[in-house]
């Protein structure tokens, strides 16, 4: 990482060359394809802000890309992906309360790198265009394999991430979450 930033702030002082693809055109073109490979799992793209959504019963399942500042035209274009779950009845219950801790829809998720067993981040390194299609190709399969088996925890409430929290209460401040056989009590 201080090797890239180094490398970008060099370039940065000398320049690039003025024939090398543009590191955000190359980012946002792959960000595109990768989505188009979701869409029919009921993803809709956002080209805009490099996000996917779907809605699944009260969950919206969201995958970001995200790209470095460091990048160098020709030699570095790098692409993260995030993989979060929404509610927006969450966001709703939250903002009742009368000291909310928050008041967003966040359920879960973060960096997909998370979502494994590893936990080593995970880039994809986008700027060679004789490899960019492999990488591509192992960011969809990716996305396909473990970001989709993560949201499917979100989806069937028997199999998914309520048995493991099953009979627990969560407690802050001001606000109590009981979870008791597959309903979820919000005070």
């Amino acid at each position: 990482m201080a090797e890239r930033k180094a490398a970008a702030a060099k370039t940065r002082f000398a320049g690039t060359d003025p024939t090398a693809e543009k590191p955000r055109d190359v980012y946002v073109a792959a960000c595109s394809e990768i989505a188009h490979a979701l869409v029919p799992e009921g993803f809709r793209y956002l080209k805009s802000k490099q996000v996917l959504d779907r809605t699944v019963g009260a969950f919206v399942h969201r995958v970001s890309f995200q790209s470095s500042g460091d990048n160098i035209a020709g030699q570095s274009v790098v692409m993260w992906m995030h993989a979060n779950v929404r509610c927006n009845e969450l966001a709703t219950w939250r903002s009742r309360q009368s000291k909310p801790l928050r008041t967003d829809d966040w359920v879960a998720g973060g960096m997909v790198h998370l979502l494994t067993r590893e936990h080593a981040m995970i880039e994809w390194q986008l700027a060679d265009p004789t490899s960019r299609p492999a990488a591509i190709a192992d960011a969809k399969d990716f996305a396909r394999a473990v970001v989709l088996g993560y949201f499917q925890l979100f989806e069937d409430p028997h199999v998914g991430f309520a048995p493991a929290v099953v009979g627990r209460s969560f407690r802050n401040a001001n606000q109590a979450i009981t979870v008791s056989g597959l309903s979820i009590s919000l005070r």
